[in-house]
């Protein structure tokens, strides 16, 4: 049977136990492994990809009360063009 690896891999794993004890020129080499900086992209797209729900969900409930008649087109104008503006920005490429 072949041995198979579970959970996390060695090299996604932070720095633990006496590890905070290396002298600082190893610790900046693990912090700034290829590894750690791929969770750090990782982090940032979730982020992104959170705002850019919550300004979806803003556009509906905008679109909702602007079908009940709760404000003027003008101020629907104003806020739909605030968000489109927002939604540019969080959707260039990293």
């Amino acid at each position: 049977m072949a041995f198979k690896m579970y959970g996390k891999t060695p090299m996604m794993k932070r720095l633990i136990g006496k590890q905070h004890n290396l002298p600082e020129h190893l610790q900046a080499k693990i912090e700034s492994s290829p590894a750690t900086q791929k969770q750090d992209n990782n982090n940032l797209e979730m982020k992104r990809q959170n705002k850019i729900a919550d300004i979806d969900s803003k556009l509906e409930t905008l679109e909702e009360r602007r079908f009940n008649e709760e404000i003027t087109q003008e101020q629907y104008n104003k806020a739909i063009k605030a968000l489109r503006v927002e939604e540019k920005q969080v959707k260039k490429p990293l």
